[in-house]
């Protein structure tokens, strides 16, 4: 099996915005979107670009969990990023076709400018190779 295309985006919130409005809701005096999640609101706006739904295999969010990144911290650095999109695709021409059409730089790009500091935010691309997977969860 051909591994997929994995793209990873390390989130920076958008300055003045707090981690719990970030995860969940704009605060009012913060946008217009006072019912904006990043969680379901966001997605589903992304999610109904037809060249997302044909061309990308899996789209994940990454929510940090700040108690456990607390306690992990204790041992390790945390990264300071607040959040990743994680997006994936049969072949790199097909994720950068997703990322490259006109309906996602029009109508995506700028619900993610008013949540995201995409100048701060980081890719990586790549593919996964699984070396321990628990048939248990």
């Amino acid at each position: 099996m051909v591994p997929l295309v994995k793209f990873a985006i390390f989130l920076k919130r958008k300055e003045g915005l707090s981690v719990e409005a970030f995860n969940k809701q704009y605060a009012p005096s913060s946008s217009s979107h006072s019912n904006f999640s990043w969680s379901e609101s966001h997605a589903a706006l992304f999610k109904r670009i037809p060249i997302a739904q044909k061309n990308l295999v899996k789209y994940v969010q990454y929510h940090i969990n700040a108690e456990a990144s607390a306690i992990i911290g204790t041992v390790m650095p945390i990264v300071s990023f607040d959040g990743a999109a994680i997006f994936y695709a049969r072949s790199q021409e097909e994720l950068l076709a997703v990322f490259r059409h006109p309906e996602y730089l029009s109508v995506v790009v700028p619900d993610e400018e008013s949540f995201i500091d995409r100048p701060a935010s980081q890719v990586m691309v790549g593919y996964e190779e699984v070396k321990l997977e628990s048939v248990q969860v």
